[in-house]
């Protein structure tokens, strides 16, 4: 949420910033945030603690313009219950489907953000298992 109206109100283009993008790639950070922001099912807006209210309000209202369907959850520190991100149902594979970058994706004229961006993931294996209790509190105050 800090960074968000920074980042909107700039423009800079997204190979300026070394944000894995190709030189040749011309769409602006903001850009990028539109397109995210008008996709989302759930819009998570962390660091609540440090914008002042009339600027969260000022946000909260772009994002809703962009999006009126997202729900908007406040977090400070990264802390969000995680019910309200995982099994919420609100995917809409319709609504999806008529989104424009679906067609794009269909044509195969589009390149996932995750080779764009080098966005990676991995995935954790052990012999020995989570500590439940300690998990257990994780999972219960946030990330």
């Amino acid at each position: 949420a800090v960074n968000f109206m920074k980042e909107y109100r700039k423009g800079h283009r997204l190979c300026d910033r070394s944000l894995g993008a190709e030189e040749t790639d011309e769409r602006s950070i903001t850009q990028l945030l539109v397109d995210q922001v008008e996709c989302a099912n759930l819009i998570v807006l962390n660091k609540m603690d440090l914008v002042k209210e009339r600027n969260a309000t000022h946000l909260e209202g772009l994002l809703r313009k962009l999006n009126p369907k997202a729900k908007i959850i406040h977090s400070s520190f990264g802390r969000v219950d995680v019910k309200l991100l995982l099994n919420t149902r609100s995917f809409d594979m319709a609504e999806a489907e008529q989104m424009p970058g679906w067609y794009q994706e269909l044509q195969g004229n589009h390149v996932p953000e995750t080779l764009e961006y080098n966005i990676s993931s991995f995935v954790f294996r052990a012999q020995r298992p989570f500590h439940p209790r300690r998990l257990d509190k994780l999972l219960a105050n946030g990330f």
